[in-house]
């Protein structure tokens, strides 16, 4: 569900919607998003959390992570621990949560990562050093930001109807959930008519690392405001790269040979492209088929919980491996046609601004994103 964008849009329509993803920042950002709060009770709250931290006195650093110093200047950790203690202090969750999506973006604006790609990259030391930084500022700009936000996406849902006493006055589902393994389900007995996703372009750590973008702000935020399963999971947050490799395609071990082949005669496309991978650097190959393979077992069970009917919207980008394009359009098309989905129309969008490297052949490629829209014919 990546942060939500067809979550919104669904209540905005007044559909029961549920919403899974295995990023921990991603179900945080989302929860926010679908879940209702009294926005005079929270102004409230963030009036008082930062006047906690204004008034915090204290030197002391609340978190600690391999590459704290590297990532942070000194006193900007100070600053958000004084923040991140008086989140901690507001009492109710729904509250903290939002105050920690605003703490989440400080931490972004206020590390000494640079801001234009999703990969972690330090800035120049004399850069980092010269800067003229305000955590406290930020984090108050970015929350009243927010609120207005959210204040004006429940006034929408309350001129549609769809709010009673400040809740959505329908089904809003997030969980934190791999789409390899799990998948929400409606009410008992029921199915989906309709799923709008957007898959990896492969494994993020060459292609997007969305993990590796979350890693420094889940350092500093609560894991247990967030969901049971991310404490339960909190290991994955140790190194930055953690959440990537337990993500789609993240672990590249050689596949049976049984689950090649049926990856094979699912999609022709692919087939086409590990017989040109032959002679490239194993790796290689089994990057792109570990992809696949954990892809493909997620449409199988996304499959089974689909009516007949059913409509399917996939954003996508194709991307490239050994030079060589790897069509995931038309792969994804092949398997879910092999699934008993019937191809309705494909469109091209053409992305303008995106936190990608656009001077190297993969991110020229991922700069244009294919739109498929199937229908579900049988079970």
């Amino acid at each position: 569900m990546g942060s939500g964008t067809a979550l919104v849009a669904s209540m905005y329509h007044g559909m029961d919607c549920y919403g899974q993803d295995i990023n921990p920042l991603a179900v945080l950002i989302s929860l926010v998003k679908t879940t209702g709060f009294n926005s005079v009770e929270f102004n409230a709250c963030l009036v008082k959390t930062v006047r906690r931290a204004q008034e915090d006195t204290s030197q002391r650093v609340d978190v600690d992570f391999p590459g704290i110093t590297k990532w942070f200047r000194n006193d900007v950790v100070i600053e958000l621990s004084k923040l991140r203690r008086a989140i901690l202090k507001a009492k109710s969750k729904v509250h903290r949560r939002i105050l920690w999506v605003a703490l989440a973006e400080t931490i972004r604006l206020t590390s000494n990562d640079r801001t234009s790609t999703y990969k972690l990259h330090a800035r120049p030391l004399f850069e980092s050093v010269t800067r003229t930084l305000d955590v406290i500022g930020t984090f108050h700009d970015l929350a009243v930001r927010n609120l207005a936000d959210l204040n004006s996406f429940k006034a929408d849902l309350s001129d549609a109807r769809h709010m009673v006493r400040e809740r959505y006055r329908f089904t809003a589902m997030v969980d934190c959930l791999s789409s390899t393994e799990q998948l929400l389900t409606p009410k008992q007995g029921e199915r989906f008519d309709l799923l709008v996703t957007s898959p990896p372009y492969g494994d993020n750590k060459t292609t997007i690392p969305y993990g590796e973008h979350a890693y420094l702000p889940l350092q500093w935020i609560e894991l247990a405001d967030i969901h049971d399963a991310v404490v339960a999971n909190s290991s994955w947050l140790t190194t930055t790269g953690g959440i990537d490799r337990h993500s789609m395609g993240g672990v590249f071990f050689e596949r049976p040979t049984e689950t090649i082949e049926k990856l094979r005669e699912a999609s022709p496309t692919l087939r086409e492209h590990l017989v040109a991978l032959a002679d490239a650097e194993p790796i290689l190959r089994r990057k792109v088929v570990a992809f696949y393979d954990d892809f493909y077992r997620s449409l199988e069970l996304i499959s089974t919980k689909l009516n007949p009917n059913a409509y399917l919207i996939w954003t996508l980008g194709n991307r490239r491996v050994n030079k060589m394009e790897i069509r995931n359009d038309a792969i994804l098309g092949e398997f879910l046609g092999n699934l008993g989905c019937e191809p309705v129309t494909q469109l091209e969008r053409i992305i303008h601004s995106k936190r990608m490297p656009h001077k190297n052949s993969s991110g020229k490629t991922m700069a244009n994103e294919q739109i498929l829209i199937l229908r579900k014919a049988t079970d």
